[in-house]
């Protein structure tokens, strides 16, 4: 069996690829849009090579921006991409495809929800759907809000409020009201992990924990950062705020870990 894993080079796809075993994975070059071609260990692989061996597609590539003119980028990224991959697969003995989705289609913040980004990534997801249902396919969807973890190079919130406590800059968090959702990526990879394992499909699945309150994520990380790896300030948590309508917590019997906790191994690992 192989599974094929697209944005193998990004957050969540570089950590689920170091959990899987190489020789099982297959990538996509996008040197030229025009001319996909999944490659095994660097090495062009064809139909003729696979045969009739399972196949399970992970669709994680996506392109994300608030700005209006990168619409294009994010509609060649979110839906052409997409379906031009269906195309160089579709003679494939697919048994599942798992897309992951975001839930900004879920956030009250009408910003949001009305993003390009958003937009495209539903529109993906009913085709995928749709082929999926038309080719006898099993589909699993996951929706995933903010996910975080040691190996995140990427410029968002924590890694920010990390940056002020090492240089004592100070608070960054300009609204101590915000509230954030988090999601440790190792939890992340190991609800895909079930994904792959499994030969049904799957009503729309949703990892999520309760919100934070970012001002408090702050407040517990510098104060672990001055007691020298001990605080005595905890986080702050509400429900989550989405609308009526996002989908069920579904963890699979995943065990999630203790947020603290997973923050604690995150500051560490950069102080």
């Amino acid at each position: 069996m192989y599974t094929i894993i697209t944005g193998v080079n990004g957050f969540i796809g570089s950590n689920l690829s170091s959990s899987l075993k190489e020789s099982e994975i297959l990538t996509v070059s996008r040197k030229d849009p025009k001319n996909l071609q999944l490659y095994n260990r660097n090495k062009a692989i064809s139909l003729e090579d696979i045969g009739n061996d399972e196949i399970t597609l992970v669709h994680l590539a996506t392109f994300f921006s608030k700005e209006n003119q990168d619409d294009q980028k994010v509609t060649s990224a979110n839906i052409s991409y997409g379906i031009d991959l269906l195309k160089l697969i579709s003679g494939f003995n697919l048994k599942k495809i798992i897309y992951t989705n975001t839930m900004y289609n879920y956030y009250k913040d009408d910003f949001l929800r009305e993003l390009h980004y958003t937009k495209t990534k539903m529109e993906f997801s009913k085709v995928l759907f749709n082929f999926s249902r038309n080719q006898n396919i099993a589909y699993e969807e996951i929706f995933l809000d903010n996910t975080f973890g040691i190996s995140d190079k990427r410029k968002k919130v924590l890694p920010i409020i990390i940056h002020h406590i090492k240089e004592n800059l100070g608070n960054p968090i300009q609204n101590p009201e915000n509230n954030i959702n988090l999601m440790h990526i190792c939890e992340v990879i190991k609800r895909i992990k079930l994904a792959i394992n499994s030969n049904s499909s799957s009503s729309t699945s949703f990892i999520g924990t309760k919100s934070i309150n970012l001002n408090s994520i702050y407040l517990f990380l510098n104060n672990y950062f001055l007691k020298n790896n001990k605080s005595d300030v905890h986080l702050t948590y509400k429900n989550n705020d989405y609308l009526l309508g996002f989908p069920d917590i579904d963890y699979l019997g995943l065990e999630i870990k203790n947020i603290e906790n997973r923050l604690i191994e995150y500051i560490d690992k950069w102080i």
